[in-house]
């Protein structure tokens, strides 16, 4: 068994699932296999199980969580929700080791190093049950985004750990028989990416509802990409066609346009508070969130057996240092990467056969002077109305 408390996600392997759950070590496959192909995914740590045992043990509570989950009765509320409490209490109040303290600021530090000084790190929970053919614990444990600073970092952790008594992860283990004495906690510590100014979602690497395996469902909205693993906005949705993608044309299927009524955002506040919710402007519901081009290149970073996460960054946002996201990046969101407008002159009717559309002339199109980054949403419509469906999407003018 591995006695460290503190991996980085280098040096994870699928075998380390034990130690480090799920979620951390399919980081650690992505970040050894996939960073050669050009798959940027940002640099972490997992805290292990060993380190989550660790803290029980130094602070003595196995013997009082083992009496307060005695004669537990998950089908009575009141009486779950008082004892699960009492066992998160417990370990939140638990005084962390020094030893384990030291690694862990000791490990942030370097990330600090790398991405610059106090650095936004996503804290998230990797139970070591996890991601089981037989059991999905997914979304049971804390995640907490945004947090900076050594203090702030130890406490999210601690609540992390204390997330492992959920009472709704409590509730499950019990009606699934797993005994909670052998299920335990790793945390994962990354660094993260502004998509709060662009947009993030998730990806299936095949159709959740047919289980065919050509095809790849892409769920995104405005913001951080929480709101869309917990469910609380209906995103964009695009579903790819692989062959086609791998041939090297445009391989979207099918689209369907979210409502994308909320986006998750960084707030200037810290802690428990450091992020927010708030409402998108209408203009922005109305329209994708991300471009078709960059559908083609998302670079995942899995949450769960075929699922994985994106980020879209705006052109105007850079990287502290280099490459840094919990949700890797793809390009930013622009209607079309060589915006034509027509004066009129050549401009076939909506529906008309290809066959029988003249030539434009080149006098009659034109570039926008102002940039498209800066036009407000109504103008993009306008614009966007007067572009001839057989009008060139990108490259040289005609």
């Amino acid at each position: 068994m591995n006695e460290k408390l503190v991996m980085w996600f280098d040096d994870l392997q699928l075998k380390d699932i034990p130690e480090v759950g799920g979620k951390n070590a399919s980081l650690g496959e992505m970040r050894r296999n996939l960073q050669t192909k050009g798959v940027n995914i940002p640099d972490g740590y997992a805290i292990t199980a060993k380190a989550y045992r660790h803290l029980i043990a130094s602070a003595g509570i196995w013997d009082k969580i083992k009496e307060v989950l005695k004669d537990l009765d998950t089908h009575d509320m009141d009486n779950l929700r008082t004892r699960g409490k009492k066992v998160r209490d417990l370990i939140y109040n638990a005084p962390v080791p020094r030893d384990l303290r030291d690694e862990i600021v000791k490990a942030y530090k370097r990330l600090c190093d790398e991405y610059g000084p106090n650095t936004d790190v996503a804290v998230r929970s990797s139970a070591t049950a996890e991601d089981l053919p037989d059991a999905s614990f997914a979304g049971q444990q804390e995640t907490f985004l945004n947090i900076r600073g050594e203090e702030a970092l130890i406490d999210a952790c601690k609540r992390c750990f204390a997330s492992l008594f959920t009472d709704r992860a409590i509730s499950y283990r019990f009606d699934k028989g797993f005994d909670y004495e052998t299920v335990f906690l790793s945390i994962g510590v990354q660094k993260m990416v502004r998509s709060d100014i662009g947009a993030s979602g998730v990806i299936f690497s095949i159709d959740t509802e047919s289980g065919f395996k050509d095809a790849v469902l892409i769920t995104a909205s405005y913001g951080l990409g929480e709101t869309v693993v917990q469910g609380t906005v209906n995103p964009d949705e695009f579903y790819v066609f692989k062959p086609t993608l791998k041939t090297g044309f445009r391989p979207i299927v099918q689209k369907k346009l979210g409502t994308k009524e909320i986006k998750m955002i960084y707030s200037k506040k810290k802690g428990l508070e450091s992020t927010e919710t708030k409402p998108v402007p209408k203009a922005q519901r109305g329209v994708f969130c991300i471009t078709d081009s960059s559908q083609r290149k998302p670079s995942p970073c899995p949450r769960r057996s075929g699922a994985s996460t994106v980020s879209a960054k705006t052109r105007s946002s850079r990287w502290p240092s280099g490459p840094a996201s919990s949700r890797t990046t793809i390009p930013p969101r622009r209607a079309i990467s060589s915006p034509w407008i027509s004066s009129g002159e050549g401009t076939a009717k909506q529906g008309s056969s290809s066959s029988s559309r003249p030539a434009p002339r080149r006098s009659s199109l034109r570039r926008t002077s102002t940039s498209w980054k800066a036009m407000s949403f109504s103008r993009r419509r306008r614009l966007l109305s007067r572009v001839p469906a057989w009008a060139p999407r990108s490259g040289p003018a005609p």
